[in-house]
């Protein structure tokens, strides 16, 4: 009956915030001209959160994350539909995040124009692979009933709009560099150390498509912030391939709303330094909040507060001596905070 209750005390508060994400979901649909189910999508997110109660635990201490999630799903275009199997909500770094699955990276791609359809491929010490060249289907011949040996290394096949196709390949020796840029595989002890250990092929494939795209033609918003949700969100050590270092929370699983600002890590610092910036450039605070929070706990996210608070402040104070407040939109409406800190975009607060 306690485990019911708590099961209870969970729901309510996660039930919350995925209705909480309901009116920027439908927002962002709409500015990105998408055709977005929010009924559809809430209801994919509850039967998830009821299936795991981990997942349901970690929603439940961190809601914010989960109503920044949902809102990337409308950032990014794709469906927590689990038969279609392109993206889905997974509980890291105490926190929930927006997973995209390889095949949700292609999809994106697809749809937008960018290519005309993409193929991931695992290259094993017992295949016989000839690659040639950047410009033309490579010979890949195997037996896909048998044992094929280890992993060598993995090639992306995209036919582009033109008819031309374009290969990009990659050694186990460089999916094992992005592997070990990964906090949760640096970080985690054996069993946690999150989406490399438990579907090495899937990340395999993921960097492939993700390094691959780096070359595909008309390369969109939607796609792009795709990426920068895998690299700087979900920490799944794909920056590297951008000579990026990803942004991480180091300071606590347990999303305490207490901390002491004065021992913020100093790559969180400069970190939300950024974002503070380009809130006080926009005015879009409330969006700013919501995106540290999501991102940031104990120490880190006291000091995210400490420097927005300050901010907000002083440019409420600057706006006051000019004799009025900035309307920053047709309405005056405070506008999504659509471009971290360092220029991408993260869906209207979302990373």
């Amino acid at each position: 009956m306690a485990n019911n209750k708590q099961q209870i005390a969970h729901k309510d508060v996660w039930g919350e915030a995925v209705r909480k994400a309901k009116d920027r979901f439908e927002a962002l649909a709409k500015s990105n001209a998408l055709r977005m189910d929010y009924g559809a999508e809430a209801l994919y997110a509850t039967q998830a959160l009821m299936s795991s109660d981990y997942l349901s635990k970690v929603a439940s201490e961190n809601p914010t994350s989960l109503q920044m999630a949902i809102v990337n799903v409308a950032a990014v275009g794709l469906t927590l539909n689990p038969a279609r199997g392109l993206a889905a909500l997974v509980p890291r770094d105490g926190a929930i995040r927006l997973d995209i699955m390889y095949r949700g990276l292609v999809h994106i791609a697809v749809e937008t124009g960018s290519i005309l359809w993409a193929k991931a491929e695992l290259v094993y010490s017992k295949d016989k692979y000839v690659h040639n060249g950047p410009c033309a289907v490579p010979t890949h011949v195997f037996d896909p009933f048998g044992p094929r040996g280890d992993v060598i290394g993995g090639y992306c096949l995209a036919k582009m709009p033109d008819g031309e196709f374009m290969v990009e390949t990659m050694a186990e020796s460089e999916f094992v560099k992005v592997r070990n840029a990964s906090s949760a595989w640096t970080k985690g002890g054996t069993g946690k150390k999150g989406p490399w250990e438990a579907w090495p092929d899937e990340m395999r494939k993921k960097t492939l498509v993700k390094r691959a795209s780096k070359s595909w033609p008309a390369k969109t918003p939607r796609l792009a912030t795709a990426m920068q949700i895998l690299n700087e969100d979900n920490g799944e050590g794909l920056a590297v391939l951008d000579g990026q270092a990803s942004v991480v929370d180091e300071a606590h699983d347990n999303p305490a709303e207490a901390g002491d600002a004065t021992k913020v890590s100093a790559e969180a610092r400069t970190h939300i330094d950024k974002a503070v910036a380009r809130a006080k450039t926009t005015g879009a605070w409330a969006a700013a909040r919501d995106y540290l929070a999501g991102r940031y706990h104990g120490d880190n996210l006291a000091y995210a507060r400490q420097m927005l608070d300050a901010a907000e402040a002083a440019a409420a104070n600057v706006q006051t001596d000019q004799g009025g407040t900035q309307d920053h939109s047709s309405n005056g409406a405070e506008p999504p905070m659509n471009e971290g800190p360092d220029g991408e975009d993260i869906a209207a607060g979302g990373p």
